[in-house]
């Protein structure tokens, strides 16, 4: 069977940077979802991974999150290229 892009490993490491983000930059799940045009329940689900997260919000996110959102992708890419050389060794 195979396994939803929602479940992988790559894309749960990505949602828990983004709510790490979140919250290091003291925002509610109401004001970032104000900010991405969802409702708070939107966020949550996001976060409980019952929702995915398009490019666009995700981007929205992070720039909300951070005044330095060049750093925050990079380091956003290399929590997904690490999780991608785990399953390859």
């Amino acid at each position: 069977m195979k396994i939803k892009t929602v479940h992988t490993n790559e894309y749960i490491c990505l949602i828990n940077y983004l709510i790490a983000l979140r919250k290091e930059s003291n925002i509610s799940q109401i004001d970032m979802a104000k900010t991405l045009n969802l409702k708070q329940s939107d966020i949550s689900k996001i976060e409980i991974k019952e929702r995915r997260i398009d490019i666009y919000e995700a981007f929205q996110w992070i720039n909300k999150c951070s005044s330095n959102s060049n750093e925050v992708l990079i380091t956003a890419y290399n929590i997904f290229l690490e999780n991608i050389s785990n399953e390859i060794s």
